[in-house]
């Protein structure tokens, strides 16, 4: 349940790309207005499109296990300045996706499937500290590209809809 179903034969490098490889400083970057998430815009929720040529996999961050592509520039961007316990981010959509988040202290989370099988969308739960975070969503092929809908939250009981593999095409 850990690994995904067809492994795409580009992701078989073992070269590992640092992190400073990714192009944060995109302007055409996704971010709420003013470029600050407060808490009284919670629940946000935006629209994305995942996918992209670079490896979750290949990139030098703590889980070696993160897989699908993404693209060097993140998805969505925001800055944080507010005192909260625990924000959730998810992405919902009809395909299999995977999540990462470049958290401003310099931890990466990534998230493939919230629930194994049984909810194959991603889910991730963070302490969240002062400063900028990057948000990529990954797709399983690196020409796939899939529309969905990411949602930050700090509603702990929120959830992504499920997502089984009896779901996708």
């Amino acid at each position: 349940q850990l690994f995904p179903r067809d492994v795409d034969p580009r992701a078989a490098s073992t070269e590992l790309v640092s992190l400073d490889a990714l192009d944060l400083e995109n302007t055409s970057v996704l971010q709420p207005s003013g470029g600050t998430l407060m808490m009284s815009s919670l629940p946000l929720q935006q629209n994305l499109t995942a996918g992209g040529e670079l490896g979750f996999f290949n990139l030098d961050q703590p889980n070696h296990l993160c897989t699908g592509f993404i693209s060097a520039a993140p998805n969505f961007r925001f800055d944080w300045s507010e005192n909260l316990d625990e924000l959730i981010l998810f992405f919902e959509s009809e395909a299999d996706t995977t999540l990462g988040i470049l958290a401003p202290d310099g931890n990466f989370y990534c998230d493939d499937d919230y629930q194994g099988a049984d909810n194959l969308n991603p889910w991730i739960s963070l302490a969240p500290t002062s400063g900028t975070y990057y948000v990529w969503v990954g797709s399983f092929a690196p020409d796939v590209m899939v529309d969905g809908l990411l949602t930050i939250t700090s509603d702990t009981n929120a959830t992504p809809v499920i997502l089984t593999s009896d779901d996708l095409n």
